[in-house]
C-alpha cells in the first residue's frame, strides 16, 4: 500500500472536510444511500444502536418513536402542546420570542461551505412562525459564522451561550473548537450533525443526522462489491488532510477492510499546498487502481475527477453525500459517472415525500437557495426543536430540553428522512446509492432506502 501526501508549492489551500460516517461524512443535496450489508432493500433496518463489527452485533439502543412537527395544517400539526402554566423567560427568551442561534461555516477556504444549513433553519423558522408559536412566543434565529476554523467556532459558540436559548441546526467542519464552550455554559446544541469526536462526546451536543465516527453504514459498499466484480480488491482512498476528514477516512477504511476491500493506495491531499491532481491520477493509473473513494469538500473532488477525465482514466469513483450537490453537478461531463451514497431523501423524488416538499417550498420563499443534504437535516433539527419546545410548554428550559433530546430515538420527521437516533448518537442504518448519469442523479438502489446493521470500525471512539 502506498501512502502519499499530495501537494506542490504553497498556495491557496482548503480546510474543508466531509461530514461524518454514513454520509456527510460529506456535503450534498442528496438522495438516499444505505450503506448496509446483507441489505434489506426498501424496508426497515436494524433498530438504533445495532452494529456489526469485531464484537459482533449489539442489541438495539433505546427505542421510542418520535414524530416531528410539520404535517399539513401547520408546523404544529400532530403535536400535543404542553400546558403553558409556569412558563419562565430566561437566556434567549422574552415575552414575545425565543432566540435560537445557528453556527455554520460561511467563510473560509470554501466560502459558503455550510450556508445551506443556516438557510434551512431560517426557512423553518419562517414556516413555524406563519402558523405556530411556543406559548405565544415566535422563534427568532441569529446566524453566526464559524469560519471553517476552531477559533471562529469557539467565538460563535461563546456568543450563542450568552444570547440564545439554544443552538439549532449548526454545522462546522472544525466543530471541536466550541465543544468545551457549549459544554460549560450548558446550552442545548441540537446540530445538523457533529463532525469531530470532541463535539460528538459533548453531553449537550446532539446531531439530528446522528452519524458517529466509529459507526459506518455499509450498504453502499456491499452494493459496489456486488455489481462491480473485483475492483474493490484494487482500491484507493483519497481524502483531505484536514479536520474531520482525516479521522473519517481512517474509520471508513477500517470498516471497509472488514468487508473485504483492499486499499492499495491511501492518498492525503495537503490543504496547505496546491494539490497535484495530475500526479495523483498518474499514481492511481500506475498502481492499476479500479475503485477510488474520496472524502472531503466536493470542490476538490471535482478537480480530481476532471483530472481523471482528462487522462482517460475511468475507475469506479465513489463519494459520500457531498457529491449530491448542484455545485458538484455543475462540473459538467468530467464529473459524470460519480457514485454517491446518501442517507437522506432524494430531491428528485420530492413528490413522494410531503415533508421534503415543505422544506423545498419554504426554502424558495425565504432564501431561494439550492436545497442540500445538509439543509435537509438542518431543517429537521429545527423541526425537532420546535416539536419538543411546544410539547414542553411551561416546563421549557435548557435542562428540560436537553432531557427531551436525549430521549429522542428513531426520529424521521414524519418520514422525511431515514430513522435517526439523536439521543443515542448512533449512525443511521439506511441510505441510497445514486450515480450521476448525463448530468442527472439516477437511483441505483430501491426506494426509499436500503437498510442494514452498521459496522463498528473501532476508530474514533
Amino acid at each position: 500500500m502506498t501512502v502519499a501526501n499530495q501537494g506542490q508549492s504553497p498556495g491557496v489551500g482548503s480546510t474543508t472536510v466531509g461530514v461524518p460516517n454514513g454520509g456527510p461524512t460529506g456535503v450534498p443535496t442528496s438522495g438516499a444511500t444505505n450503506p448496509g450489508g446483507n441489505p434489506t432493500l426498501g424496508g426497515p433496518g436494524p433498530g438504533p444502536g445495532q452494529t456489526t463489527g469485531p464484537g459482533g452485533t449489539t442489541t438495539p439502543g433505546a427505542g421510542g418513536t418520535t414524530t416531528a412537527a410539520a404535517p399539513p395544517g401547520g408546523a404544529n400539526g400532530g403535536v400535543t402542546p404542553g400546558s403553558c402554566v409556569g412558563f419562565k423567560n430566561s437566556t434567549g427568551i422574552d415575552n414575545s420570542s425565543i432566540t435560537i442561534a445557528n453556527v455554520a461555516d460561511l467563510s473560509g477556504p470554501v466560502p459558503g461551505l455550510f450556508k445551506s444549513a443556516q438557510a434551512a433553519v431560517t426557512a423553518y423558522v419562517a414556516y413555524f412562525n406563519a402558523t405556530s408559536s411556543v406559548c405565544g412566543r415566535k422563534l427568532k434565529v441569529v446566524g453566526l459564522d464559524s469560519g471553517t476554523n476552531e477559533s471562529a467556532d469557539q467565538q460563535a459558540d461563546t456568543t450563542s451561550c450568552g444570547s440564545a436559548f439554544a443552538e439549532v441546526g449548526s454545522l462546522g467542519a472544525f466543530d471541536a473548537g466550541g465543544a468545551a464552550t457549549v459544554q460549560q455554559c450548558g446550552i442545548p446544541d441540537l446540530r445538523t450533525l457533529s463532525t469531530e469526536p470532541a463535539r460528538v462526546q459533548s453531553s449537550v451536543s446532539y446531531g439530528v443526522y446522528s452519524t458517529i465516527v466509529n459507526e459506518i453504514v455499509r450498504t453502499p459498499f456491499d452494493y459496489f462489491k456486488t455489481f462491480s466484480g473485483e475492483p474493490y480488491k484494487n482500491a484507493a482512498y483519497v481524502y483531505l488532510n484536514a479536520g474531520a476528514a482525516i479521522i473519517q477516512a481512517k474509520s471508513f477504511q477500517a470498516g471497509e477492510k472488514m468487508l473485504g476491500y483492499n486499499f492499495r493506495d491511501v492518498i492525503a491531499i495537503d490543504v496547505t499546498a496546491v494539490p497535484n491532481y495530475d500526479g495523483i491520477v498518474t499514481q492511481l493509473q500506475h498502481d492499476n487502481i479500479k475503485y477510488v473513494q474520496y472524502i472531503g469538500a466536493y470542490q476538490y473532488a471535482s478537480r480530481l475527477k476532471s483530472a481523471m477525465y482528462g487522462a482517460g482514466y475511468n475507475p469506479i469513483f465513489v463519494m459520500d453525500p457531498t457529491a449530491y450537490d448542484a455545485g458538484y453537478v455543475a462540473g459538467g461531463k468530467p464529473v459524470w459517472g460519480t457514485y454517491s451514497f446518501v442517507p437522506g431523501p432524494l430531491f428528485e423524488e420530492a413528490g413522494r415525500n410531503p415533508q421534503l416538499q415543505t422544506y423545498l417550498t419554504w426554502l424558495q420563499r425565504t432564501s431561494g437557495g439550492a436545497p442540500t443534504f445538509f439543509g435537509v437535516y438542518a431543517w429537521c433539527a429545527a423541526a425537532l426543536f420546535a416539536k419538543l419546545a411546544v410539547e414542553l410548554g411551561g416546563k421549557l428550559s435548557r435542562s428540560t430540553l436537553l432531557t427531551a433530546i436525549r430521549a429522542t430515538h428513531n426520529y424521521t420527521n414524519n418520514g422525511m428522512v431515514p430513522s435517526q437516533d439523536p439521543g443515542g448518537k448512533h449512525t443511521t442504518h439506511c441510505s441510497s446509492v445514486v450515480q450521476l448519469v448525463g448530468g442527472a442523479w439516477v437511483r441505483k438502489t430501491p426506494f426509499p432506502f436500503s437498510c442494514a446493521a452498521t459496522v463498528n470500525t473501532g476508530v474514533g471512539t
